[in-house]
């Protein structure tokens, strides 16, 4: 497709970012959306996910030095405390262990978010760490994405992780991903079925399968193993010949 549409300016680094988002969203939907757990916890989740704003936010602005003394920070400030006591009021942070609070009140990591994986994983976790770098460095870090930004990069860059890999990736992941949600959403919202055919239904969940994925994945590792030269060491000089 790339080659018959000379889509050479394409913006990968756009699509990655995409694709990146659209990783985020899916395991922020199955955290929220973890089916039996109480009221609750569903609410300290919502707590714990505003208070990392908050700090995130406060964080910018005092690394930026804003001044503190206004209505916005006030009112960051303000949002922190409320979120702390509520927080404090759960019995389920009552029953946490003093380094689990600790972890908790700095709100720097969602609550459960490993037990949610355990629950219902896409994809194997570091499979998915791995794609979620790509996807990263591939947006903004230097020199690997000025080397996958772009079906018109620089050959001064260039690496294993090439922009065709990266862009396909993308694509993969965003069907992979968005099928997942639409799946389980459908399952929670069971009346939204009779807006779809049977026919879309189907093919909605095959797309929640990773096979085509990692049987792709494979075949790249193939491709990896290949050497720019045949190396061989020869029986009486011992001395490397370059083939």
């Amino acid at each position: 497709i790339i080659d018959n549409c000379m889509m050479k300016e394409l913006d990968i680094s756009m699509l990655a970012t995409i694709a990146r988002n659209i990783m985020e969203c899916g395991n922020t939907y199955f955290y929220y959306a973890e089916r039996k757990i109480s009221d609750e916890e569903i609410e300290i989740r919502y707590h714990i996910a505003n208070l990392h704003y908050d700090n995130s936010v406060m964080d910018i602005i005092k690394k930026l030095k804003y001044p503190k003394d206004n209505f916005r920070t006030s009112t960051l400030q303000w949002g922190k405390q409320l979120m702390i006591e509520k927080i404090k009021k759960s019995s389920i942070y009552q029953s946490l262990s003093k380094i689990e609070k600790s972890q908790v009140l700095n709100g720097n990591q969602a609550y459960h978010s490993k037990r949610q994986k355990e629950l219902h994983t896409i994809l194997d976790q570091d499979i998915e760490s791995a794609i979620y770098n790509i996807f990263s460095n591939s947006a903004h870090a230097y020199y690997l994405g000025l080397g996958t930004n772009s079906m018109n990069g620089s050959l001064a860059h260039a690496s294993y992780i090439k922009p065709v890999m990266v862009l396909c990736l993308a694509m993969e992941i965003s069907i992979l991903y968005s099928a997942n949600i639409l799946v389980d959403y459908l399952q929670l919202r069971k009346t939204l079925n009779q807006y779809i055919t049977e026919e879309e239904r189907d093919f909605i969940k095959r797309m929640t399968s990773s096979d085509k994925l990692l049987e792709w994945l494979e075949a790249q590792k193939e491709e990896y193993q290949d050497t720019f030269f045949d190396m061989k060491w020869t029986d009486d000089t011992e001395e490397i010949i370059l083939e």
